[in-house]
Parts: C-alpha cells; structure tokens; sequence
C-alpha cells in the first residue's frame, strides 16, 4: 500500500496543498490561473494501471468543483490531459509493489516491456509545455485541453462507447 500512498500524494494530495497553499493570496488578486496536470488515465483506465488513474480521476474532479467555487473570484482552473508523451511515466506510475501473483503475470509482463523504453512514447514535453504556455497567456482559454496525436480521437471514441453502453443499457 506504500505505493498507492505516495501515487496519490504525488498526483493528488500534492497539486491539494499547493492549491491551499496559494488560494488565499489569488483571493486577494481577484484574477489567477490553477492549471492542474491530469491524464487521459483519468478518462480510461486498463489493466495494471487502476491506482494511477484513480488519482488522475480525484485530480480532475477536484479541479471542477474548485473551478466552479472560484470562478466568480475571477480565478481560472484549467485541467491539462496529455496523452503519451517521452517522460519516465511508464515506470513512474506504478506502485513498486510486486506481490508476484501467478494469475497478474500478463500484466507484469506488459509492465516490464514498457519498462524497457521509459521514453518511447512520441509526444514532445517541450512542445506540450508551449501550448500550455501560450493558451494560459491569452485572456479567454478553455477549462480542459486535450494534448497530444490522436488524444482527441481517443477521448471521442471513449466517450461515443460510454454513452452507447448507456443507451443499449449496459450501463
């Protein structure tokens, strides 16, 4: 559980106390910006991967609920949700534990290939890091941005499949 705990203070709790931290003085200013960086984990979610998303999830639904006590404080929340980009997250968001259960092998073993080339996702972070700049540096930007190739397209078809699970009573 060690694992779990740090995956949700880093993702979670840290972004919490940050905000706490700052929200007095943006009150005072009367015009700020939170921009908190989520996931598409927070929208889907796949074997072995359950906790992180989880922690995206409470990030995003954090991020609404504030944006909507600040916003007539003239304080922006911006929810940020890349898709793969070269960072070490393939490693970085698993809990270390390991309790080496024989049914969980396929699993482990998908953990271990991506393990393998932490850095081989496509997506820039130097060129996500501008678009974020350069939206937060207009006066009107969007609530949630959507980052990297065929993030988009993912979100859509993640989304048309929920809501046809809904209509056909799946859900």
């Amino acid at each position: 559980m060690e694992g779990v705990k740090e995956l949700f203070n880093t993702n979670f709790l840290g972004p919490v106390c940050l905000i706490k931290e700052v929200l007095s003085e943006m009150r005072k200013r009367k015009s700020s910006a939170i921009i908190n960086i989520s996931s598409l984990g927070a929208l889907t979610c796949n074997g072995g991967s359950g906790y992180y998303s989880a922690s995206k999830s409470a990030l995003e639904k954090m991020s609404i609920s504030l944006r909507d006590e600040v916003e007539p404080l003239e304080i922006k929340v911006m929810i940020v949700e890349p898709g793969p980009f070269r960072t070490n997250f393939r490693v970085s968001h698993i809990p270390s534990e390991d309790r080496g259960i024989d049914d969980y092998a396929k699993i482990k073993e998908a953990r271990q290939r991506l393990a393998q080339d932490p850095f081989g996702q496509k997506g820039d972070p130097y060129k996500a890091a501008q678009v974020i700049v350069s939206i937060i540096e207009k006066e009107d930007y969007p609530k949630m941005i959507l980052l990297g190739k065929g993030t988009t397209n993912l979100v859509v078809k993640i989304l048309s499949d929920q809501i046809n699970e809904i209509k056909n009573g799946k859900i």
